[in-house]
């Protein structure tokens, strides 16, 4: 930004209505004042003569310094541990390493008939555990208006069941198998 021409009479001007510099000073031409001026020459500072104090500032509520709160609670007792083990620890061997086995069980094959619903189930067998399950579909699948798939779940004995509901307006019968995803370690 460009200076204005007159900027120095204008800073002269504002120094002089504040009173921090005299008229005899300013119209001189010298930094100090006229012998008929009794006061010291003053700075010609932006913010104001270097020999005044500034203004203080105000005063507000005390805030004490690095104050200390309530002490804390002291710490159990009893739960000190000896400097040294009084026993050897014995270091445990891991378990031989085991194979995770997965397979597909399939249930009996159920047909439903146009009005009715039918469970499908299958149990995994003994030693393994149910991890998933679906359903196996046999029908007229596109027309799939005719029928719905209710339930496909997991069931409390190891197992997966599917119930198929096949609507009363349907000209085709379904059939339904539940299938299980049966793990073991091995």
């Amino acid at each position: 930004m460009r200076k204005p021409r007159n900027a120095h009479r204008v800073f002269a001007a504002s120094l002089l209505a504040m009173g921090v510099l005299s008229s005899s000073a300013l119209f001189s031409n010298t930094a100090g004042a006229a012998a008929s001026d009794p006061t010291p020459p003053a700075a010609t500072s932006p913010h104001g003569p270097q020999s005044q104090p500034g203004l203080s500032g105000l005063s507000g509520f005390p805030v004490p310094v690095n104050p200390q709160g309530p002490a804390a609670p002291a710490a159990p007792q009893g739960y000190a541990t000896p400097a040294t083990p009084q026993d050897p620890i014995a270091i445990a061997t891991p378990p031989p390493a085991q194979t995770l086995t997965s397979t597909m069980v399939e249930g009996p094959v159920v047909t439903v008939i146009p009005g009715t619903y039918q469970v499908a189930s299958v149990t995994c067998p003994a030693g393994t555990t149910v991890t998933g399950g679906g359903y196996g579909l046999n029908g007229v699948v596109s027309q799939a208006q005719f029928f719905k798939v209710s339930v496909s779940r997991q069931t409390n004995n190891n197992g997966w069941q599917a119930v198929l509901n096949v609507s009363p307006t349907s000209p085709y019968f379904y059939q339904i198998a539940a299938e299980a995803t049966c793990a073991s370690f091995t």
